[in-house]
């Protein structure tokens, strides 16, 4: 018994220090069109309305933003649930702004989501979604 505090440990610290599963490619970009369901058990991940544009499309540049001229991406964690409504937003990685993080937040609940489903059924589910930040 006393050998499995050291090993819970480790795993805490591991599954905290893990990199995130969004990566840039060489250019530095980040693929918008990357939606990971973290939910499991379902047959049908849920999908914004309009796709990934539509959360660009409801993204407001915030102040800090149009001041500085600064570019950058977050990665929001969503619950939507069975009838397609955001329920949670949190972020699961920061671009270092908070105006850009509360922003990214926003666009990703103002748009209409299908619901994930199980066995056709509609249900609640957990996405992890990337929202560009870029100059005009």
């Amino acid at each position: 018994m006393k050998n499995v505090f050291p090993i819970f440990i480790a795993v805490v610290f591991i599954g905290c220090t893990a990199k995130p599963r969004f990566q840039t490619n060489d250019q530095g970009e980040l693929p918008l069109d990357e939606i990971e369901t973290i939910s499991k058990n379902i047959d049908v991940e849920p999908a914004p309305v309009g796709g990934t544009e539509a959360i660009q499309a409801a993204l407001r540049e915030p102040e800090e933003v149009l001041k500085s001229n600064k570019e950058g991406w977050v990665i929001v964690e969503a619950t939507i649930s069975a009838n397609g409504r955001v329920t949670a937003t949190k972020i699961a990685q920061s671009s270092g702004f908070s105006g850009m993080d509360s922003e990214a937040m926003l666009a990703v609940a103002r748009v209409s989501w299908k619901p994930a489903r199980r066995q056709g059924t509609p249900v609640a589910a957990t996405v992890r979604v990337p929202v560009v930040f870029e100059k005009q």
